[in-house]
C-alpha cells in the first residue's frame, strides 16, 4: 500500500444551488413553495447542493468528499465527477472521489431527494467533510452547512366514482338467490393547484385511516332492508385489496406490492356491518401515503398520467334479488342505485387536518334486469404495434359484455378472417360456464373483405365442428370461429384466439378479422354487423394487422451511474447543465417463419439542442456524427448485413449537457430501420429525456459556428460566459488556448501546418482587454488566477500594440493563445461572447480542431472550462485509374494491364471562383488521385504516350468502365458538389473517382522482305560464306502492366541512356548481317 507524504491542505464550502424545482406556486404556506431560493423545499422535491472543495501546496491524491443527509432524504444519484475508487451513495451518506486535484478548486453539484416522510416545519441540513490521501489535515469539516426548511401539507381524496362497477350473480350461505355489486375505492394524493404535480408538497397521513359506505340509498333512493357485506366470497370478508389473484376492477390498481400497477401499500383493510342494511364502516392500517410511488398503470388497463393513487380496496355488497325486483318493478324494469362514502377526514403527521373533496365519493349506477349486450373484436398487439412478419404468432378476441342483471341465453359471438392469410391455431372461450361451444367452419375460397364483413355464424352457416382438425382441410381450410352460450349478468365472456400469419401472406395487404353477435335481447334478435369500411377493418367490430417482411424495433433507457447496458433501471435522471450522462440503445431485427436474408440495420439518434454527443464514448463507433444547422446532432449507426432472429449488441455513449443549457427536459430521439421493414417510422422509434439542471457561477460554453468545414474555410468558434450567481461579477477573466498537435482534448486536434488566428477575436459587449501570448500551448494555463499567468509568469500576455516587442508574439499569425478581460460589474444573467476565427494554409481533408476555453471571476472560488468542441475539415476528390485495353472495346474488363508513369493533369474553377491547375502521375498500379478539392467543375486531361492511342471515349453504359479521354486525351468536366444532409448540415465534397483512361498500342511497322536480287556473273566459284543461326524467339512473361522496357513508355533520367544506345545498335548489326546472309544465299 502507497502511503503519501503529508504537504497539501484540502478544504470544503457546501452551498445550495435550488431548494425546489419548478413549478412553483403563489405562497409558501404548508404545502406550497415560491421560489427556488427561499430557504423553503416542499416533500417530494429536489435540493441541489454546490459542494466546493480545492486543494492548495500541490496535488492532491484521491480527494474524496463525504455528504451525510438526514433521516427521510435521499440522494438521487451519485454525481458524473465522482469517478474515483469507493465512490458510491451507502444509505443516507454520498461519498465523492474525485481523483488527483492539483492547485484547483471544483464545484459538484448532488441533488437529494425530500421524501414524503418529513413533516411540515422539519429541516433539513446536510452535512460533509474532505480529505485526501496526502492532506495535511484530513477529514476537514464544512462549516456552518445550510438549513432548509420543509413545507408540507396533507392532500388526500376519497375515491369511488371513477372505476368500473361489476356484479354477478351468487346465492346466499341459505341459498337466497341474489348479486354481489362490487365496488373498487382508491385514496388519491392531489395537488393544490393542477399545474403542479400532486407529490410536491404531500404530508403523509397519521394510521389507521376509516371512512363509512352509506348505503342507506342504494335502491332507489331507499336502503336495501337485507343488503349486506359479502363475507362469504373467496376472496375475503367483505373487502380485499385488488391484485391478479383477488378480484379488482381493469382500471383499479392494485391494493399493495409497488411495481406499475401497483400502490405501495394500502395497508391491512377490514369492515364492518352491525346488521343487513346497515352503512358499513372501514378501516385501513399502515397505509403508506408518502406518495413517493405511484402506480402508472391499472391492473388491467391504462391510468391517467399523473394520477397519485396510495390506496386501493374493493369493496363487495349482496343484494337478494327479491329486492332488486321490487326496485325495478317500480321503475319499468330500471334498478337505480346509489351509496356515498362519507367520514374521511383524517390528520397529517404534522397535526393537520385533511379536508376531502366529495365530488368522488358517490357512485350511481342504473341497470336493467334484462338488456342487449355489448360487443368488441379486437387483435391484442404489443405496445399498440399494428405490424407484424410472416409466420408470427397473433392473437385476437371477440367481447361480449352483459350490462343487464339476467343472464342471456343463448348468444352467439362469431369471429371471421382470411384463410389465405392466417390460420387458425386454437381457440377458448373465456370464461366458460355449462352449455357454451367453440365451434369451427371452413371458408370454401378466398372472400374479399366486402365478403366477409357480411358473413355471420348461425347454424344453417355451417357445418359447424367442435375441433379444428375435424374440420376438413384442417386448420388451413378454417375461415371462422363461433363461441355459442350463455353470458352472465353484469358480466363478459371473451372468445380468445390464436393465429398463425402464413408465410406466404400478401405483404401489400392487410390481415383483416371481422365479427359478428346474435341474441335475443339485441337488435331484434338479428345478427349485428362490423360498422367499419370493410376494405379498412378499423373499427366497430372489425380489426386488421399490417404486415413487414422484417420488423426492425429499438428501446432506448437511461444508464445509471455504476451500472451498464444489462444492469441499468432506467431511472429518470437530473443532470446539471455542462456534466455528462449516459444513454443505451437496444436494437433489434426479428422476422417470422421464414426470414429473409442478410439486412443493413440502421439506427439514427438526434440529440435535441443542447446535447452533445461525447467524442469516443459509444461502444459501437457510429458512422456519422453531424452536427445540424438547428443545434441537434444525428448519429448513425450501421450493422451491415445483420440476419434477422440474431442478437443485435446494445450501444451506450454519453452525452453532455451544454454548460449553457437552460433547466427543464431534453428528449432524445432513436430511430431503428431497414431496407425490407415497411412498419411505419413511430413503430421504430423510440424515445427518453434527461432533466437539466442548470448550472450556479461562471459558466463558460463554446460552440462551434459549423461543425464541419471546406477545406480552404476558416474555423469559427462562439466563446460565452455567463453570471449565473445571484450578484454582480466585478470582472470575468478568459483565456482561450488555440487547438495544437498534442493537446489531449476530446477529440484531439490533429492537423498538419498550423492553426492560427485568422482575425482579433470579437467580443460582445465591447469594452474589454484582448492580450496574447507566444508561450508553447502545451505549458499555458487555461486558469487565468495560475501562477503562470501572472506577472513573471512562463506566459507572457500583450495587447496588439506590444507585438514585436521582447517576448511577445510579432503578430496575430505567432499567437498559441488569447486572453480577454472584461471589466465589470457583470450583472447577474449578464455576460460576455467572442467570435473566434482561426485559418491554416496547409489544410487537409480530415483535419480536427478542438477549441477549448478557461475562465475566472474574482467573487468565485473556482476557475471553470469549457468542453471541448471539435471542428473537422472535409474535402472532394478525382481520380483514379489507366489501362492497357488489349480488347480494343473501350470498356474495362476487370482485369486490364494497368499503365504507370502517365501525366495526368487536373484543371477547373472552385466554388470561391479559384483557378486549379495540378499534375500528377499514375502509380504502378495505374491508379491516380487528386485530393483535397472543393466544390467546383473539373477537367482531367492525360497525356498521351508515345506509341499509344486512347481507347474509343464513353464506350458503355457504366461510367466506372468507361475511358473518358478524347483523342487528345481530355476529358469531359465533371462537379464536385457539397455532400449534406437533409437539413442541409455539411456532411463532406464528393469525390469522382470515374475519371479513367484506356489505351491501345498503336502498330509497329514492319520492315519490307527484300525480293531476288538479278544475278551477278562471277569469274570464279563464289567462297562459301557459314550462314548464322535463327534465333529462337522467347515467349514474353505475363503481367498486368505494360512491361518497363516497352519502348513507348521509355524511363527519364542518366541511367536511360546507354542500355537504349547499346539495344538501338544491336538491332541495326542484326539487320545488317541478315541482308548481307540473304544476299550471299541469293548469289
Amino acid at each position: 500500500m502507497r502511503v503519501w507524504e503529508a504537504t497539501v491542505g484540502v478544504d470544503i464550502r457546501i452551498g445550495v444551488s435550488k431548494d425546489g424545482s419548478a413549478p412553483f406556486g403563489a405562497t409558501d404556506q404548508p404545502g406550497d413553495d415560491s421560489g427556488p431560493s427561499n430557504g423553503i423545499v416542499r416533500t417530494n422535491d429536489i435540493i441541489t447542493y454546490d459542494v466546493n472543495v480545492n486543494v492548495v501546496g500541490g496535488t492532491a491524491e484521491n480527494e474524496t468528499f463525504t455528504l451525510t443527509a438526514p433521516e427521510g432524504t435521499e440522494w438521487l444519484q451519485l454525481p458524473t465527477e465522482c469517478t474515483g475508487g469507493g465512490s458510491r451513495i451507502n444509505g443516507r451518506q454520498l461519498i465523492c472521489n474525485l481523483g488527483s486535484l492539483t492547485n484547483q478548486s471544483q464545484v459538484v453539484q448532488p441533488s437529494l431527494r425530500v421524501t414524503g416522510a418529513k413533516q411540515n416545519g422539519d429541516t433539513v441540513q446536510v452535512t460533509g467533510t474532505v480529505t485526501a490521501d496526502n492532506a495535511t489535515t484530513p477529514n476537514v469539516p464544512a462549516p456552518n452547512p445550510p438549513i432548509t426548511r420543509v413545507s408540507a401539507a396533507p392532500r388526500f381524496d376519497l375515491v369511488k366514482d371513477r372505476f368500473e362497477h361489476r356484479s354477478v350473480a351468487a346465492a346466499a350461505p341459505d341459498g337466497t338467490s341474489g348479486r354481489v355489486f362490487y365496488y373498487p375505492i382508491a385514496i388519491e394524493n392531489t395537488p393544490r393547484d393542477p399545474s403542479i404535480p400532486h407529490r410536491l408538497g404531500a404530508e403523509q397521513l397519521r394510521s389507521p385511516l376509516s371512512f363509512t359506505d352509506d348505503i342507506s340509498q342504494i335502491l332507489e333512493g331507499v336502503a336495501s332492508p337485507d343488503a349486506r357485506l359479502y363475507t362469504w366470497g373467496k376472496d375475503g370478508p367483505g373487502c380485499w385489496l385488488p391484485s391478479y389473484e383477488k378480484f379488482g376492477a381493469g382500471d383499479q390498481p392494485g391494493g399493495a406490492g409497488g411495481g406499475p400497477a401497483f400502490v405501495t401499500d394500502s395497508g391491512a383493510v377490514s369492515c364492518a356491518q352491525s346488521a343487513s342494511g346497515a352503512n358499513i364502516d372501514v378501516t385501513l392500517t399502515g397505509t403508506d401515503t408518502s406518495a413517493t410511488h405511484v402506480p402508472s398503470r391499472a391492473l388491467w388497463n391504462s391510468l391517467p398520467a399523473g394520477n397519485g393513487y396510495v390506496a386501493s380496496i374493493m369493496l363487495a355488497i349482496w343484494i337478494p334479488d327479491t329486492d332488486l325486483r321490487a326496485a325495478a318493478d317500480a321503475t319499468g324494469g330500471v334498478v337505480r342505485m346509489k351509496d356515498t362514502l362519507t367520514g374521511f377526514s383524517p390528520t397529517s403527521t404534522s397535526g393537520q387536518t385533511n379536508v376531502d373533496p366529495p365530488a368522488n365519493n358517490s357512485y350511481q349506477m342504473s341497470n336493467k334486469l334484462s338488456m342487449g349486450l355489448g360487443y368488441d373484436k379486437n387483435f391484442v398487439l404489443t405496445d399498440n404495434d399494428r405490424y407484424y412478419a410472416p409466420g408470427s404468432q397473433v392473437l385476437a378476441y371477440v367481447i361480449a359484455r352483459n350490462q343487464g342483471l339476467g343472464v342471456v341465453d343463448p348468444q352467439i359471438a362469431c369471429d371471421v378472417f382470411d384463410k389465405t392469410q392466417m390460420t387458425i391455431v386454437a381457440a377458448r372461450a373465456d370464461p366458460e360456464p355449462a352449455g357454451t361451444k367453440v365451434q369451427y367452419a371452413a371458408q370454401p375460397t378466398r372472400q374479399t373483405p366486402q365478403q366477409m364483413a357480411t358473413q355471420t355464424c348461425g347454424d344453417t352457416d355451417g357445418p359447424w365442428y367442435d375441433g379444428i382438425t375435424a374440420v376438413p382441410g384442417g386448420a388451413a381450410a378454417v375461415g371462422r370461429v363461433r363461441v355459442v352460450g350463455p353470458v352472465a349478468g353484469q358480466s363478459a365472456r371473451y372468445l380468445n384466439m390464436e393465429f398463425r400469419i402464413r408465410d406466404d401472406a400478401r405483404l401489400d395487404d392487410r390481415v383483416r378479422n371481422y365479427g359478428a353477435y346474435q341474441d335475443a335481447n339485441t337488435n331484434n334478435g338479428n345478427w349485428t354487423l362490423t360498422g367499419s369500411n370493410p376494405d379498412l377493418a378499423d373499427c366497430c367490430l372489425a380489426d386488421y394487422l399490417l404486415l413487414s417482411p422484417v420488423l426492425a424495433r429499438i428501446v432506448k433507457k437511461t444508464v445509471d451511474p455504476g451500472t451498464n447496458a444489462s444492469t441499468t433501471q432506467n431511472k429518470d435522471q437530473i443532470v446539471t447543465a455542462g456534466t455528462t450522462a449516459k444513454f443505451a440503445l437496444y436494437p433489434s431485427l426479428t422476422s417470422g417463419g421464414k426470414p429473409p436474408g442478410p439486412q443493413d440495420v440502421t439506427v439514427v439518434d438526434t440529440l435535441p439542442k443542447y446535447l452533445q454527443y461525447v467524442s469516443g464514448s459509444a461502444t459501437r463507433e457510429p458512422s456519422s456524427v453531424v452536427e445540424n444547422p438547428d443545434g441537434t446532432t444525428t448519429i448513425t449507426w450501421v450493422y451491415p448485413q445483420t440476419v434477422p432472429g440474431t442478437s443485435i449488441a446494445p450501444i451506450t455513449f454519453e452525452v453532455r449537457a451544454d454548460p449553457a443549457a437552460p433547466a427543464g427536459d431534453l428528449v432524445n430521439k432513436a430511430v431503428i430501420g431497414t431496407p425490407l421493414d415497411t412498419s411505419a417510422e413511430k413503430e421504430r422509434t423510440a424515445q427518453r429525456q434527461l432533466t437539466v439542471v442548470e448550472g450556479k457561477g461562471l459558466i463558460v460554453s463554446k460552440r462551434v459556428v459549423k461543425p464541419t468545414v471546406i477545406i480552404g474555410d476558416r474555423m469559427e468558434y462562439t466563446l460565452t460566459a455567463d453570471n449565473r450567481t445571484s450578484s454582480a461579477l466585478s470582472t470575468i477573466d478568459i483565456i482561450d488556448v488555440l487547438p495544437h498537435r498534442g493537446d489531449n482534448r476530446n477529440p484531439a486536434s490533429g492537423f498538419t501546418g498550423r492553426a492560427e488566428l485568422a482575425a482579433a477575436p470579437t467580443p460582445t459587449p465591447a469594452g474589454g482587454t484582448l492580450r496574447y501570448t507566444k508561450a508553447a500551448p502545451n505549458g499555458i494555463s487555461l486558469n487565468p488566477n495560475a501562477a503562470s499567468n501572472g506577472p513573471g509568469g512562463t506566459s507572457t500576455w500583450c495587447v496588439e500594440a506590444d507585438f514585436g516587442t521582447t517576448g511577445c508574439p510579432t503578430g496575430l499569425a505567432e499567437a498559441t493563445a488569447f486572453r480577454y478581460d472584461k471589466p465589470g460589474p457583470i450583472a447577474p444573467s449578464a455576460g460576455v461572447s467572442l467570435g473566434i476565427s482561426l485559418r491554416n494554409t496547409d489544410q487537409a481533408a480530415g483535419d480536427v480542431y478542438t477549441n477549448r476555453a478557461g475562465a475566472a471571476a474574482p467573487e468565485i472560488a473556482l476557475p471553470v472550462e469549457s468542453p471541448d468542441v471539435p471542428v473537422r475539415v472535409v474535402a472532394g476528390c478525382a481520380g483514379d485509374f489507366v489501362w492497357l485495353d488489349e480488347k480494343r472495346t473501350g470498356v474495362q474488363s476487370g482485369n486490364d494491364p494497368a499503365v504507370p508513369d502517365v501525366t495526368v493533369t487536373l484543371t477547373g474553377t472552385d466554388d470561391l471562383g479559384g483557378q486549379v491547375r495540378r499534375t500528377t502521375k499514375t502509380g504502378k498500379d495505374g491508379k491516380y488521385r487528386f485530393g483535397n478539392l472543393r466544390p467546383g467543375t473539373y477537367t482531367a486531361t492525360f497525356t498521351q504516350p508515345i506509341g499509344y492511342t486512347f481507347t474509343t471515349k464513353n464506350a458503355g453504359t457504366d461510367p466506372a468502365s468507361n475511358s473518358v479521354a478524347g483523342s487528345n486525351g481530355a476529358g469531359d468536366p465533371f462537379t464536385l458538389n457539397k455532400d449534406t444532409t437533409d437539413s442541409g448540415a455539411l456532411i463532406g465534397v464528393n469525390c469522382d473517382l470515374n475519371q479513367d483512361a484506356g489505351l491501345i498500342r498503336q502498330h509497329q511497322p514492319t520492315p519490307p522482305t527484300p525480293g531476288p536480287s538479278p544475278p551477278t556473273p562471277s569469274p570464279s566459284p563464289p567462297t562459301p560464306t557459314p550462314t548464322p543461326p535463327t534465333p529462337t524467339p522467347t515467349p514474353p512473361t505475363p503481367t498486368t502492366s505494360v512491361p518497363p522496357s516497352d519502348p513507348v513508355l521509355p524511363e527519364t533520367g542518366p541511367n536511360t541512356v546507354w542500355p537504349g544506345l547499346l539495344a538501338a545498335g544491336m538491332i541495326i548489326a542484326g539487320i545488317a548481317i541478315f541482308l548481307v546472309a540473304r544476299r550471299r544465299r541469293d548469289t
